[in-house]
This record gives C-alpha cells, sequence and structure tokens, in this order.
C-alpha cells in the first residue's frame, strides 16, 4: 500500500499532528485526509462540547498488502462504515485488525464488547463497526488487503468482529509484537523490504494462530470433529509454548514432548498434521 501525504507534500511514510499542522487541520478535514490510510474510517466528536480537536496519524507500509496505522485522538470516537456503492467483491475490501491501548466500547453489526488496554478485534471492511473510547482514542490498526490474507480466508471470515483479549495466549503475543511496532522501529525497516516482509508474516502469523486458537478451526478452514479439535488445541498450546521458550539453547523435540506428556513420534505427527 502507497499513501500520498497532501498535507506537507512528503513522500511515505505518512504523518499527521494536527497541533503540528496548525489550523488548518479541522475535525473535516481530517476526515477528507484519513480515508487514504484507512479506508470507510471518520472520526466523529464524543461530545457536543469537546475541547479543541487534536489528533496524531502515522501510516507504514508492510510491501504493496499492508500498512500499520497508529491513531491517536482526544474526545473522538472511531467509526467505519462500508461505502454504499462499492460491491462486495471489489479489489478494495480489506481486513483491519485493531488493538485498543486504551479502554473503549466496541460495537458491531450484531455484537457489543468492552475492550480492554491491549485488546485485539478483527473487522472486515464491508461491515459497520465503532470503537468509543473511554477517554482517548488509542490504537494500532493493520490494514490487510483481502487477498493477502489467502488460504486463511475461511478462519478470518469465521472470527470477524469478534474480541480476542489481551490476556489470553496467542492475543497476548500478538498485541506484545504489535506494542514494539512503534514509530522509531518502522523508520528503521521503512527502506528494508525484507524486513517489512518479515514483519507482515509475523503479524500473519501469530493472527492465524489466534484465531484458530478461538474458533477451534484447522487453518485450511475445514470443521473439525472432537478428536481433531483436541489434536489442534494441543498443536496451539505447543506452538505457544515454543514460541516463548525459543531461545533456549537445549530445546530439542524430546524435551518439548516431556514437557506435553507425549510422545515425540506424536509431536512429530501433530506438526505433520496442522503446520503448514
Amino acid at each position: 500500500m502507497h499513501f500520498k501525504d497532501f498535507v506537507n507534500g512528503l513522500s511515505e511514510p505518512f504523518r499527521l499532528n494536527s497541533a503540528m499542522a496548525g489550523a488548518d487541520i479541522s475535525l473535516p478535514r481530517f476526515n477528507q485526509i484519513l480515508p487514504q490510510v484507512l479506508p470507510n474510517a471518520q472520526l466523529h466528536l464524543a461530545a457536543q462540547q469537546a475541547p479543541a480537536f487534536g489528533v496524531n496519524l502515522s501510516a507504514f507500509s508492510l510491501t504493496a498488502r499492508a500498512s500499520i496505522v497508529m491513531l491517536q485522538a482526544h474526545h473522538a470516537d472511531l467509526v467505519l462504515a462500508p461505502p454504499a456503492l462499492v460491491p462486495a467483491t471489489s479489489n478494495s475490501q480489506q481486513w483491519f485488525l485493531l488493538c485498543a491501548w486504551e479502554s473503549a466500547e466496541f460495537t458491531g453489526n450484531a455484537n457489543s464488547c468492552t475492550l480492554q488496554a491491549g485488546d485485539l478485534l478483527l473487522l472486515h471492511s464491508s461491515s459497520s463497526a465503532s470503537l468509543r473510547p473511554h477517554l482517548n482514542l488509542n490504537c494500532t490498526i493493520i490494514a490487510l488487503q483481502e487477498h493477502c490474507v489467502g488460504y486463511s480466508q475461511t478462519l478470518f471470515r469465521h472470527a470477524c468482529n469478534q474480541h480476542f483479549c489481551a490476556d489470553s495466549g496467542w492475543a497476548r503475543l500478538l498485541a506484545a509484537h504489535l506494542h514494539e511496532l512503534n514509530e522509531p522501529f518502522m523508520e528503521r525497516i521503512a527502506t528494508v523490504p525484507s524486513d517489512q516482509a518479515v514483519c507482515l508474516d509475523t503479524i500473519l502469523s501469530l493472527a492465524v494462530m489466534m484465531l484458530g486458537q478461538s474458533v477451534h478451526h484447522c487453518l485450511a478452514g475445514r470443521v473439525p470433529n472432537k478428536q481433531r479439535q483436541a489434536r489442534h488445541k494441543l498443536y496451539t498450546d505447543i506452538t505457544l509454548w515454543l514460541y516463548l521458550n525459543y531461545g533456549e539453547a537445549s530445546l530439542t523435540g524430546t524435551k518439548v514432548a516431556q514437557q506435553f506428556h507425549i510422545s515425540v513420534r506424536t509431536l512429530h505427527k501433530l506438526f505433520h498434521e496442522f503446520n503448514d
């Protein structure tokens, strides 16, 4: 994805700070700019008597398929609404993986929930949603073009509009990874395509593991029976443990099998069955 910064004429990455930009960046003006980096998105003032509008926006490309958007605003709600004239099969369709860094109320097409700091949401550009922060809007959004999701489309569709708590399994790891994707880090990899691709692959891998663990579907999108569900859960638990302990020098297949009270042969069978 590529962005044109028509506020100050600079090339990527895109940055906008309303205080630095001066009085020209009013809320209506910002809502003309925001769809460049986050399609179908708008900010609404949370109250009629809200203080002066203030916002920080940064967007960094992760290859041509995805981007990272960092958004902060005072006394404002984030609203996503599908465009009325764009068909559902359009190439502009996107997935949004949103991580909230402050507590907020989420309302989707058919459900609502309260988000705590670090909680994640999976949204699609064809659905309507709103995020109403308790105090300030502060979130990181990974925008993925539809084809970027690839073979996990079925898994993503099952998890659309779902809420993932930051203190649970893969959601905790994904939130921790997204927390590290701050502006200094993104600046360092902005000109290194291989590093950007690794960053995107890591995000997608963690997201797929989080979604698979939550909705109990295997990565290929097939609906498993109860035994397969149990095997997939064990595989997920093992891969989560490996992710947390990958730096251990003495890590071997035998040690992993002992940790989970299974044989090495069973361990190999699990990875043969579920590891894509």
